[in-house]
């Protein structure tokens, strides 16, 4: 039987043995609707290999809480760049920092602007250095002056010219002092005059 005959409320009742026994093509085949139906302990039972095959749609789908504390069983690095697009900023707000810190620099990089401002400051603060570097300076302009206040020093030391140069003048305003002093000759450099 395929999965599509059943209702979210059916799918909702499944024991996490009965979600680790679906098969790969049904998680192709399980709607939005049977997602978000599903709680923190089945998505904590959905195996890699059925997990990956999820399109970004399925995985925007997840209930924001169910799914931060479903991926604390097992690593969140195997989100593919699409699925990470996917993620929805009230999914992204409630992820765990140790989820946070489990991204990969080329998933971090898949992130927007406003993906990156769902983030708190202790979410933006557990991003590795080769996190940060990685993120587009398109997607650096576009975050907020609290996200990039809230930029370690590392964090910060780790930022390339290209993004140095999107930096708006309000996010400069927002670099702290004591991250502004670390700075390297060459970012300074890459601030312009009205920066």
């Amino acid at each position: 039987m395929s999965i599509q005959a059943f209702s979210p409320s059916q799918v909702a009742a499944f024991s996490t043995t009965q979600i680790k026994n679906l098969t790969t093509d049904d998680f192709k085949q399980i709607s939005t609707a049977q997602i978000a139906a599903l709680k923190s302990d089945q998505i904590a039972a959905i195996e890699t290999e059925d997990m990956v095959v999820l399109n970004a749609s399925q995985i925007k789908a997840f209930q924001a809480q169910a799914f931060s504390d479903g991926m604390l069983t097992y690593t969140i690095n195997i989100l593919n760049k699409a699925q990470v697009q996917g993620l929805s900023n009230d999914q992204l707000s409630v992820l765990a920092t140790g989820n946070i810190q489990n991204l990969s620099s080329t998933q971090v990089a898949a992130l927007s602007a406003a993906q990156l401002n769902a983030l708190d400051s202790d979410q933006i603060a557990a991003l590795d250095t080769e996190d940060v570097a990685a993120i587009s300076a398109a997607a650096i302009k576009g975050m907020g002056t609290s996200q990039i206040a809230a930029l370690t020093t590392g964090q910060i030391g780790s930022l390339t010219a290209a993004q140095i140069k999107g930096f708006t003048t309000a996010q400069v305003a927002s670099i702290e002092t004591e991250d502004l002093v670390k700075m390297t000759s060459t970012q300074i450099q890459a601030f312009s005059a009205q920066q």
